[in-house]
């Protein structure tokens, strides 16, 4: 796996990479996280997505050391899918709370590798996603995979 920060690649997995999220991205986030299926599956019918909350939720993010907030892109055509975002619940990084989302190109087996990713070790930093497991997915999260 391999790590460049000149092009915010966090790194790589069989057909995407993770790089990491950028205030431009915003917009993006917004869109999807509007989309039905994300609210109902990670954000809940009530919540309320604007633009300046994803600005926030960004800035804040970026800033933070106990989260990781990557952007799922395709490798062939460098269009992002999704996101995943890695919240440390230990001062260690061993355990985390991982909530990913894709909002484009669902049942293609993408979520699977970004979350694989997660999981595999990284030449700079050592293991990204240490003490992260993939559970068993419902009915329900199997359409976003």
């Amino acid at each position: 796996m391999r790590m460049s920060y000149r092009d915010r690649t966090f790194c790589e997995g069989e057909n995407v990479n993770l790089r990491r999220i950028q205030l431009k991205d915003a917009p993006l986030i917004r869109g999807w996280k509007l989309d039905p299926l994300v609210r109902r599956m990670a954000l809940g019918p009530d919540a309320r997505v604007s633009l300046a909350s994803q600005r926030d939720d960004i800035e804040r993010a970026v800033s933070s050391e106990s989260e990781l907030y990557l952007l799922i892109v395709l490798q062939k055509t460098h269009k992002p899918i999704g996101y995943v975002r890695i919240n440390w619940l230990d001062e260690c990084k061993r355990f985390a709370w991982l909530r990913f989302a894709l909002g484009e190109e669902r049942g293609k087996g993408y979520a699977k590798d970004a979350t694989g990713v997660n999981s595999k070790k990284d030449s700079s930093r050592g293991r990204a996603g240490q003490g992260i497991r993939q559970g068993r997915l419902g009915r329900a999260h199997k359409a976003s995979i």
